[in-house]
């Protein structure tokens, strides 16, 4: 009898790692080939958190304005878009000017003063019609919507940069026992998607994708992982282009550097996203393992 209970156990614990690993596996490795082929009426999204303009270096040395460029996707979100009124640094007209082969472009910055604009950015071969911030409380992040019509298509595109936990290196270095114990403490939330400022945020982007009476793209960087609160609530009824374009990746866009027992690591996470409406077919998705930024550029090819 007692062994019968033991293999009962043991079945309904084989059970739950099973259910476990398929509910973390539909959200982080990708698991399904695209549906159709590429063809020449499709476009080419480019997402890039660019860590302040590639440290705002001018464009002829700028690396990720001339990534940007030899990529030359339809669409490009950038994240930390960051120009200085001194001429010495970056300015928003040499940016402007360097991809000038894009003729539409709309600058959402969160901080504006007569020193530096910082924020996102969109760059668009196609017309861009009406645009506007979702409006949510932030120190310096944010998210803009904008109106783009693709050929006979109009889409709804949203950029976001949601709140940052703001782990780094320099803040998790503490290596006493008492300092191990914080360090667990502050990654704990980030784990598990529960930072109120960031889902709130998610919220107002939410009620704005529910609202839109077009198909919408969803991208950034929403500084979460795909088992958060916030990813959850973001991708509902929409598709993730990493997830549906091939079988048995990861996607990682970014490294977390840490410091454990005197070493330093660094964790890789997919805080960096695609999303789309049904109505837009992924057909491809990738991510460049350059080193401009501290991210890595997400790219992604739909039919419309």
């Amino acid at each position: 009898m007692r062994l019968k209970k033991r293999h009962i156990i043991l079945f309904l614990l084989l059970l739950l790692i099973i259910a476990g690993g398929y509910w973390v596996g539909r959200y982080t490795v990708s698991h399904r080939l695209p549906p159709i082929e590429g063809s020449d009426s499709a476009i080419h999204v480019l997402t890039y958190n660019t860590c302040r303009m590639g440290g705002f270096a001018k464009p002829q040395e700028n690396e990720v304005i001339r990534y940007i460029l030899a990529e030359d996707a339809d669409i490009v979100c950038l994240q930390e878009v960051e120009v200085y009124q001194d001429r010495q640094y970056l300015t928003l007209g040499e940016l402007r000017e360097a991809l000038g082969v894009y003729p539409y472009c709309y600058f959402a910055f969160s901080v504006y003063n007569n020193r530096r604009q910082f924020g996102n950015a969109v760059f668009s071969k196609f017309p861009i019609l009406d645009r506007e911030n979702v409006e949510y409380v932030s120190r310096s992040n944010s998210t803009c919507r904008c109106d783009i019509v693709v050929r006979e298509d109009t889409i709804r595109l949203f950029c976001n940069h949601l709140e940052s936990y703001r782990l780094n290196l320099d803040s998790l270095q503490d290596s006493t026992a008492m300092g191990s114990v914080r360090r667990f403490r502050q990654i704990i939330p980030f784990l598990q998607g529960k930072d109120k400022g960031r889902y709130e945020q998610a919220q107002a982007v939410r009620k704005e994708i529910d609202q839109s009476p077009y198909p919408v793209l969803v991208v950034g960087d929403f500084n979460d992982i795909p088992l958060s609160a916030t990813y959850r609530l973001l991708s509902e009824g929409l598709t993730d282009a990493f997830l549906v374009t091939s079988i048995g990746r990861l996607g990682a866009s970014f490294k977390l550097p840490l410091r454990v027992a005197g070493c330093q690591i660094t964790v890789p996470l997919r805080i960096d996203y695609i999303l789309s409406s049904p109505a837009l077919v992924p057909t491809k998705c990738w991510t460049d393992t350059v080193s401009y930024s501290d991210h890595f550029p997400l790219h992604a090819n739909f039919i419309l």
